[in-house]
């Protein structure tokens, strides 16, 4: 099992790395952080540094007009190796599939969740 926590703030990176074996990171394309891309890849240096895993949620749902955004955002993931991408618009999926990073996806089923109706039904997909 591996213990992956969420950085809020990079205050606390070093008392987050002293148990954590990953931390997920959020930017523009996520609710309620701001991560910049210049803070993201500091922020990769010093985890991996330290033995720790760098994952990335892209939790927000992707308008056609972000797409061009998203490729670039993607293409800097690629360039970084990150270890993993939440994720649950499969805009992303669709836009990973250019940068060969298929394998570093995982499909965040709990914030879909929480963002669909409750008299609204979806077909579930894995993605393996």
């Amino acid at each position: 099992m591996e213990l992956v926590v969420t950085l809020r703030n990079t205050n606390s990176i070093d008392k987050i790395l002293s148990y954590a074996d990953g931390v997920i990171l959020g930017s523009k394309f996520t609710t309620g952080f701001d991560y910049s891309i210049q803070d993201i890849a500091g922020i990769y240096e010093y985890c991996k540094k330290h033995n720790c895993k760098v994952y990335v949620a892209i939790d927000d749902f992707i308008a056609e007009e972000e797409l061009m955004d998203l490729n670039v955002y993607l293409e800097f993931l690629s360039s970084l190796n990150v270890d993993g991408i939440y994720f649950h618009d499969f805009a992303v999926y669709d836009a990973s599939l250019a940068f060969n990073m298929k394998d570093k996806l995982i499909y965040d089923l709990v914030k879909m969740d929480s963002e669909i109706r409750d008299n609204e039904k979806i077909e579930y997909k894995i993605i393996k």
